[in-house]
């Protein structure tokens, strides 16, 4: 703790340089921890609705879990078992039952985990179209190296993109962490600072 104070007090901070704004975006906990959990977990709520004809199985979960076994991931990398939330939370409580890394994992595989169990009017409501956004959006954010402003200019745009599908969804009491704002809309800003860039 002592060690982390010394790194972000002002005090020992070049001159110029500010502890706040010069920080880089905290994509595992913005993403993994808060946005893309909460976002996936309520949207395959919505899909995974029985009787609403978007998925083409009877247990959807299952089937999740299954594909999930399917995946040719190091072991330090697999899924583990993923469970349906419980039927009474509110969707401003539902979310992936996963840590941040797995959640990563989720969200780059969930075209081999999901995209076999919807039907053709899954894969045509706006929640889906939202979650593929999303997952064009975290892939961007997790690559080693970007070019700017070129990476800037078309993550700003994909976010945009993600939000205007997330305000098709027409489910009450979704959260605010969804939401365009917040934490997750200053990434763009900090990529030059996130890893090494090419200019």
């Amino acid at each position: 703790m002592s060690k982390l104070h010394y790194a972000l007090d002002p005090l020992y901070w070049p001159e110029g340089v500010s502890v706040i704004d010069d920080l880089a975006a905290d994509v595992m906990h913005i993403y993994g921890a808060g946005k893309s959990a909460k976002l996936f977990g309520m949207g395959l709520k919505v899909l995974f609705k029985n009787g609403a004809g978007f998925v083409n199985c009877p247990d959807p979960w299952a089937a999740v879990n299954a594909n999930a076994g399917q995946l040719r991931l190091p072991k330090s990398r697999r899924l583990p078992y993923i469970r349906e939330p419980y039927k009474d939370k509110s969707m401003d409580e539902v979310k992936l039952e996963l840590n941040s890394a797995q959640t990563h994992t989720f969200i780059i595989h969930v075209l081999s985990l999901v995209d076999p169990l919807l039907t053709t009017k899954g894969r045509e409501h706006p929640s889906w179209a939202c979650m593929l956004k999303h997952r064009e959006v975290l892939q961007l954010c997790l690559q080693h190296t970007f070019e700017i402003p070129r990476d800037i200019e078309y993550l700003s745009r994909v976010q945009e993109e993600e939000y205007n599908k997330f305000l098709q969804v027409s489910v009450p009491a979704m959260p605010p962490c969804c939401t365009c704002g917040g934490a997750w809309s200053q990434i763009p800003r900090t990529l030059p600072r996130a890893s090494p860039a090419s200019h």
